[in-house]
């Protein structure tokens, strides 16, 4: 593995997975991820009142994130009928290489992780004159907050917990 490079940039390394809760398992059904893009957006409405002298103001009032993922087909487990019906999937998508981050000080390897996402489109990929494995692009919502680890731990921690408390969490 080449040395980290300056700035604090990181080699990329695995994509991740997701991890598919259909109501009727108990142990999730794994897809490993080959690529993936995060879109996490910040929600604001406008705010104005007197103190702002005319101007508007904007408040956030909630975060939303999107997944782009691009997966490995799996014939016994095809990732559309897994995630078509609404079903929820935990999502861990790492960043970088694990040897990259030791590099930094960090203890372990970077990543993103939700409880919960839901998938709104996909679209297979059948390449012949490419890649030879059949690849299916998929897009899902949020369906939780997503963090990312080890950098938010505490606050990924204490949400965990709220779900749990809640019932929330599949």
């Amino acid at each position: 593995m080449p040395t980290n490079l300056p700035g604090g940039k990181l080699f990329a390394g695995f994509g991740g997975y997701i991890n598919v809760y259909p109501a009727w398992v108990t142990v999730p059904t794994r897809l490993d991820v080959a690529e993936w893009k995060l879109k996490k957006t910040y929600l604001s409405k406008k705010c104005a009142h007197s103190g702002t002298q005319g101007a508007i103001a904007r408040r956030h009032t909630g975060v939303d994130w999107k997944l782009n993922l691009k997966v490995w087909w799996d014939a016994t487990n095809p990732p559309e009928l897994l995630l078509q019906s609404g079903w929820t999937c935990g999502v861990e998508l790492a960043i970088g290489s694990p040897e990259a981050w030791l590099g930094y000080g960090f203890t372990g390897q970077g990543y993103y992780a939700s409880p919960s996402g839901i998938l709104t489109e996909f679209e297979t990929t059948n390449n012949s004159e490419g890649e030879d494995i059949v690849t299916q692009n998929l897009i899902i919502e949020g369906n939780s907050h997503i963090y990312l680890l080890p950098n938010e731990q505490a606050s990924y921690d204490t949400y965990i917990a709220y779900l749990r408390y809640k019932g929330w969490l599949v």
